[in-house]
């Protein structure tokens, strides 16, 4: 019911167990309404409780027979709809370029390939399993152009930016270079450093820590970047009583976004 009244802008059937689901129970149900309502159709009165689609037993027989084409028609709008909201992001993040100081760009910004790739497999299984051919290249015609267009105005802006660190820590460096590779192997760390020389503890309303953090920067270069490209990374460990620490919570790791910069 809810896939065939579905709206292309927000596919009803981006979860791919409901749309599993969906079929298999909506064929099961169809067995059983053959074999004790063959042909049933909507009571008199079920036009008068539209909000109570549930009362409109023909409808309900209608979804189930037509479950595969309803689900087909559904999940043939996810990806465009998804490629739809990445084109809002990038111009949202163009638009607040200068209040996210310039950290509007992502690993693969510069491997169209890999973004489209990225897409692709999100719904690849979705499409497989209605049985229907995913769209090819041409859906991220616009999308491509936007996401040009960041990457022009991330270039542009290379020069105004500041590398921050002045502490080094190289426990956390170390840490970092690894975040890092495991990201990406094809990064080169130009430099890197941290914003804090002390450890920042945060603190519960009680005055008891609740943990505390050092944050720093990495400068690296990537295959197909114009500039440097530059994130910040931080290691947190959560307050274990007695006045210690943990070695590193889960939060801990590097930033997803990325900020191009001259290589100085």
């Amino acid at each position: 019911m809810y896939m065939s009244r579905s709206k292309a802008s927000n596919p009803s059937c981006r979860e791919l167990p409901s749309v599993r689901k969906a079929l298999t129970d909506g064929a099961a149900f169809l067995e059983i309404i053959k074999q004790k309502y063959p042909g049933i159709e909507n009571p008199s009165w079920a036009p008068d409780f539209e909000d109570h689609p549930y009362s409109r037993v023909g409808d309900i027989r209608r979804y189930a027979e037509n479950r595969e084409e309803i689900a087909k028609n559904c999940v043939n709008q996810l990806l465009s709809a998804k490629v739809a909201e990445n084109i809002r992001a990038t111009e949202s993040a163009i638009a607040e370029f200068d209040k996210r100081e310039g950290y509007v760009l992502g690993q693969n910004s510069f491997d169209k390939a890999a973004r489209h790739a990225e897409l692709m497999e999100k719904y690849k299984e979705h499409y497989a399993l209605v049985g229907i051919t995913m769209p090819d290249d041409s859906v991220f015609a616009e999308l491509d152009v936007a996401h040009e267009r960041l990457v022009a105005l991330a270039n542009e802006n290379a020069g105004k930016w500041v590398f921050p660190p002045t502490f080094h820590d190289a426990m956390i460096e170390a840490k970092a270079r690894g975040w890092l590779k495991d990201r990406n192997p094809k990064t080169t760390v130009v430099k890197i450093g941290m914003l804090h020389g002390d450890w920042q503890v945060n603190h519960l309303s009680n005055g008891i820590p609740s943990g505390r953090y050092k944050r720093g920067y990495v400068m690296f270069r990537m295959p197909g970047s114009q500039n440097c490209l530059v994130t910040s990374f931080a290691l947190e460990q959560n307050y274990i009583g007695g006045g210690r620490f943990n070695a590193e919570a889960i939060t801990s790791g590097m930033q997803h976004s990325l900020r191009a910069q001259l290589c100085k």
